[in-house]
Formats: C-alpha cells, sequence, structure tokens
C-alpha cells in the first residue's frame, strides 16, 4: 500500500488542481473510505491536509514571481475563486498573499509559520 500512496503523492504534485479523493479513488480502483484511511495511515495525514501544504507550498514559491497577479497564481493552483485562495493562505500562513509577497524578503521560510508545523516530505514518512 505504501507504495501505491507514494504514487498518489507524485501525481498530486503533478497536478495540485485537478485531484480529488473522487477521482484518485476510481482512478486507483478503490473506494473512498479506504483510499482516504490507507493514506492518512502511511502518510500521517489526511489527503485534503496533504494537498493543502503542497499547495502552501507552491504558492510561496509562485508568490516570488512578480510577474504573476494573485489571480494566476490561484488559477494555477485549482482555485475556481481567487478569494477562496486568499482566504485559505491567510489562515494557514497568517499574512495575505500581498503581504507573504511585499515580506519575501524578510521572511526566512515557510518554517516561520504554523504550516511548516506538520510539513510532510512522503520520501522521508515512507522511506
Amino acid at each position: 500500500m505504501e507504495l501505491l500512496i507514494v504514487k498518489i503523492c507524485e501525481l498530486i504534485r503533478k497536478d495540485m488542481g485537478g485531484l480529488q479523493l473522487k477521482g484518485l479513488a476510481q482512478r486507483f480502483g478503490l473506494s473512498q473510505s479506504y483510499l482516504s484511511r490507507a493514506f492518512k495511515e502511511t502518510a500521517g495525514m489526511g489527503l485534503r491536509e496533504y494537498l493543502l501544504q503542497l499547495k502552501i507550498k507552491r504558492s510561496k514559491e509562485l508568490l516570488l514571481d512578480p510577474s504573476k497577479s494573485i489571480k494566476e497564481i490561484a488559477y494555477e493552483l485549482g482555485y475556481t475563486y481567487p478569494s477562496h485562495f486568499s482566504g485559505m493562505f491567510k489562515k494557514r500562513v497568517g499574512l495575505s498573499p500581498t503581504q507573504h509577497r511585499e515580506n519575501a524578503g524578510s521572511l526566512s521560510s515557510c518554517a516561520d509559520h504554523d504550516c511548516s508545523q506538520k510539513q510532510l516530505t512522503i520520501g522521508q514518512k515512507l522511506g
């Protein structure tokens, strides 16, 4: 099962915006409840939490590029509404995407914020 979860994590990293539990379960011929439980047992967190952490990490990288608007970043990460992205980002990081972008030079890393405490490197967790 660990190998399957690693494959799922790789797939999620490639397509953060387009994957949901239902589609992943169908793709791998599993029930949603089984996949959800197996993912949490193997990865140490739920699929949704894992996806949110990846989106936070990726959004911080994208925010370093001043040529990309917050709206473009939100769409790239799979959000239909940029306001949902901004709200999630502020809740998780403690700053709005704009504030984070403005302070990016003075912020050392995600370690300064709550999201870092839950970061998962699937290779470390499973390896």
